[in-house]
Formats: structure tokens, sequence, C-alpha cells
């Protein structure tokens, strides 16, 4: 949780830094499946934390990859200093 908050911090403080010269920060929070091996990993974490999240999911590989694409595209030319963090509403419950 911490490390998420400094990477907020950070892409919020660049985002402020850098906005007025045209450059944007944003961040894909990673979430803990992305480091227990995406959605080809059948741990018992991965299916509890499946079951908490609003979607009753996990997120595909192809689902970050496209929250990516978005922020890479003009179609976020006004985003900055955003966190998307593709849980799934995990943290809704």
């Amino acid at each position: 949780r911490a490390t998420i908050e400094g990477l907020s911090a950070l892409t919020k403080a660049v985002a402020d830094e850098y906005g007025p010269q045209g450059i944007r920060a944003n961040v894909i929070v990673p979430s803990r499946e992305d480091q227990q091996g995406g959605e080809s990993c059948a741990l018992p974490e991965r299916r509890i934390s499946a079951g908490l999240a609003a979607t009753n999911r996990i997120k595909t590989l192809g689902e970050a990859a496209g929250a990516a694409l978005f922020l890479a595209s003009a179609k976020s030319a006004f985003a900055n200093g955003a966190c998307l963090p593709p849980s799934g509403a995990l943290d809704a419950h």
C-alpha cells in the first residue's frame, strides 16, 4: 500500500511540475495479481480476490494493456496526474 501511495504522489508531483511544459504524467497502478503471474496464475489468493471484485473476476492482460493504450492516445490529452487502478472495483467493497 505504501508503494502505491508513493507512486501516486510522485505521479502527481511530476504532473504538477512539468504539466505547464506539455509533459503529462499518468500511471497504471499495479495490482497484486500482476505480481503473482497475471491471468495465468491460479493461486488461491487470486480466486479470493476475484470473488471480492465487483466484476467477480480478475482483469486480463489485455484490459491492463487497454488502459496503457488509452493513456498513450490522444483521447487522454487532458489526463494528467491520473492513477488508474485497473482493479475491477476490487476496493469497492
